[in-house]
C-alpha cells in the first residue's frame, strides 16, 4: 500500500519506499555527511536502499577539499561541489549531486 507525504518527516528505508513519489516532481534530498570522506560508502549504500531517484542530493558537512573532492562521485548524479578551503581550521564544505 503506497503511503503519501505529508509535513516533514523522517523516514527509515522501508517506510520510504511505502511512499508513492510522482517520479516527475522536484524531490530534493539532505544529508549531513560529517566527513564525506569518512561516510561515502554509507550514503552511496543508503541511496541504493531507497527506491527513487531525486532531482538532487545535496551533501552538507563534508569536510572535503578542492583536493579530494573528485573522489566522492555518486552514480546516476552529477556532481557539483564547493569544497573548503585548504585551511586547516575551515570546516563544512558542501556538494550537490543532481
Amino acid at each position: 500500500m503506497a503511503h503519501q507525504i505529508t509535513g516533514n518527516q523522517y523516514y527509515l528505508e522501508d517506510d520510504f519506499n511505502l511512499i508513492n513519489i510522482n517520479n516527475s516532481r522536484f524531490s530534493p534530498l539532505h544529508i549531513n555527511a560529517r566527513s564525506l570522506k569518512r561516510n561515502i560508502d554509507k550514503i552511496k549504500l543508503y541511496l541504493s536502499m531507497l527506491n527513487h531517484l531525486f532531482t538532487i542530493v545535496a551533501v552538507s558537512k563534508t569536510w572535503e577539499t578542492a583536493l579530494n573532492a573528485i573522489h566522492f562521485h555518486i552514480p546516476s548524479y552529477t556532481i557539483v561541489s564547493m569544497p573548503r578551503s585548504n585551511d586547516i581550521k575551515c570546516k563544512g564544505g558542501s556538494v550537490d549531486h543532481m
